[in-house]
């Protein structure tokens, strides 16, 4: 908690079943919280395996996911995400259980997303008061943003250019 990453470049690794980078996950775990994470790159050397839009998505940039309380309070800014290496998303928010919500109060501000099979995946009923401002998605193999659940999720600004089967789902 209580941290700011300026201008990493993540590369050369592989996202195996969660994240490059990884917020919550785990029963029994504290939330991360009050986290700024601005002029990040996941760069296109960083892998998955999601080499078509039907394939698994398992494999994610960013990937939030339950923990006590919930990860809260998640500022990114200024994030490109090369997903060209078989990234299913660059954002992800998935699994929750009932003392283990996933995230809220997260904001995204000026994404840049290019090639991942879907960009944006938000899956959970629990996540709430998500913001997403300002956001370029370029070639998604399946969807631009897919929305399964939540509450007050905003999307502003958003384009998407060359998504595969369609922007919105």
């Amino acid at each position: 908690h209580d941290q700011t990453w300026d201008g990493f470049r993540f590369a050369n690794g592989q996202a195996t079943s969660t994240g490059v980078v990884t917020f919550g996950g785990y029963v029994g775990d504290a939330a991360p919280h009050h986290i700024t994470m601005r002029r990040i790159t996941i760069l296109r050397s960083c892998t998955g395996t999601a080499t078509t839009a039907s394939a698994p998505a398992t494999d994610h940039a960013f990937y939030i996911s339950q923990a006590v309380g919930g990860p809260h309070d998640l500022l990114f800014e200024d994030i490109t995400v090369e997903g060209q290496g078989f990234l299913a998303s660059a954002f992800h928010f998935d699994h929750s259980s009932p003392d283990n919500p996933n995230g809220w109060n997260i904001t995204v501000r000026r994404l840049t997303v290019t090639g991942t099979q879907q960009a944006l995946m938000l899956w959970d009923d629990t996540i709430r008061d998500i913001t997403f401002e300002t956001a370029t998605i370029t070639d998604a193999l399946k969807f631009a943003v897919r929305y399964e659940g939540g509450t007050g999720i905003t999307l502003a600004d958003m384009v998407s250019r060359g998504s595969g089967v369609r922007g919105f789902y």
